[in-house]
């Protein structure tokens, strides 16, 4: 899967709800370091907005074991986000 000018294999969905979907990638060939894709069927803006104002107020030690997205590919009914894959967090 191409994102922007990133490729993504992605390996297996690790987790789903009513907005979105979670797969687990492996992004540019880089087993190292896997990645969590976020597929979600709407903007997710506001979800996207949200998130950074609660990572900016919570402490460092408290935010560490959330998911940060890094990027978000947004297009007209879809968006992706990709955040690094943590052995614990919140997605």
């Amino acid at each position: 899967m191409v994102l922007g000018d990133q490729n993504f294999e992605v390996r297996q969905m690790i987790g789903k709800g009513a907005h979105a979907q979670v797969f687990l990638a492996i992004q540019n060939g880089r087993e190292d370091s896997p990645v969590a894709l976020k597929v979600q069927k709407d903007d997710g803006l506001r979800e996207f907005s949200l998130a950074f104002e609660i990572q900016r107020r919570v402490p460092t030690e408290v935010s560490s074991h959330f998911c940060v997205t890094r990027d978000a590919f947004v297009y007209r009914d879809e968006r992706y986000d990709r955040t690094r894959f943590p052995p614990v967090s919140a997605l």
